[in-house]
């Protein structure tokens, strides 16, 4: 199901049971936090993101990934916010059904955190923590190590 030479770094991946938790405890510690939910499809993932994640330039809707993460993060950048967390919650849908597509999404989304965790020239000074989160039931969600803290 996951690409062997793919390991991401700034994913995590954990039960359905605890997404209400992980989002309060995200918004408790200053998060602003940006939901990702009901995502069975790459045409259903891109219209989904593109009404409600911070794009920058919008998203005309297309499949394209790498026009998703570039969006995104200077979308996310735009936002002037220092902390920052993405839930995908159900997302054992996209990973039953298109399962190469879900590994896609996952790649874009932990590229856009770590592009945020490397030194970059922002002209205030801020530095932006961006915590991805993806929830949903099987075995990817249980205990293994893409579970990160």
């Amino acid at each position: 199901m996951q690409p062997m030479e793919y390991q991401p770094e700034f994913v995590r991946f954990d039960r359905s049971a605890k997404a209400d938790a992980t989002i309060r405890t995200l918004k408790d510690d200053g998060f602003t936090v940006f939901v990702i939910d009901g995502i069975d499809s790459p045409e259903a993932f891109f219209t989904y993101v593109k009404d409600n994640l911070p794009m920058d330039p919008p998203l005309s809707g297309d499949v394209n990934w790498n026009a998703f993460a570039d969006s995104l993060w200077y979308g996310l950048d735009a936002t002037q916010e220092t902390h920052v967390s993405i839930c995908w919650l159900n997302a054992d849908q996209m990973v039953e059904a298109r399962p190469q597509h879900f590994w896609l999404a996952i790649q874009c989304l932990d590229d856009v955190a770590r592009n945020f965790s490397e030194d970059w020239d922002d002209p205030d000074g801020r530095h932006v923590i961006v915590r991805i989160w993806v929830f949903g039931d099987g075995a990817l969600f249980e205990e293994s190590e893409f579970q990160r803290t």
